[in-house]
């Protein structure tokens, strides 16, 4: 999950934590993005003890300059870099991700460079 939009502030308090501990006694697996600040921390939802904090990597499997880190980072996947082109291909390293805008309707995909700690915690 990714749950909080850039710059908002979720805490180990509150509605938030009670609901991750809920679905957890129901036995689900919560897997949550770690943050994109290149902070030494693991952002909320993610840092809560019942969901696993996802990190990211680039296209050279090294973490990504954006990717938060510390103890509670659990794992980490392929998150992209779109400052990069490791592979030469004359591309960003991004995850390539089929979406649509808004603005031009639903029903208008394409497919997209991305890149943050949510596109390995929802892939």
């Amino acid at each position: 999950m990714s749950t909080a939009p850039r710059g908002a502030l979720i805490t180990d308090e509150g509605d938030a934590n009670r609901a991750v501990n809920y679905a957890a006694s129901k036995d689900c697996v919560l897997v949550a993005a770690g943050g994109n600040e290149n902070a030494p921390r693991v952002d909320y939802p993610a840092g809560y003890t019942n969901c696993i904090a996802v990190g990211a990597t680039g296209f050279d499997g090294v973490q990504a300059p954006y990717s938060n880190r510390g103890r509670n980072l659990e794992v980490v996947a392929p998150g992209g870099n779109l400052s990069e082109d490791l592979n030469g291909d004359g591309e960003p390293d991004g995850i390539v991700a089929q979406t649509f805008d808004p603005q031009q309707g639903f029903d208008s995909f394409s497919y997209q460079f991305w890149e943050g700690t949510r596109v390995p915690a929802c892939g």
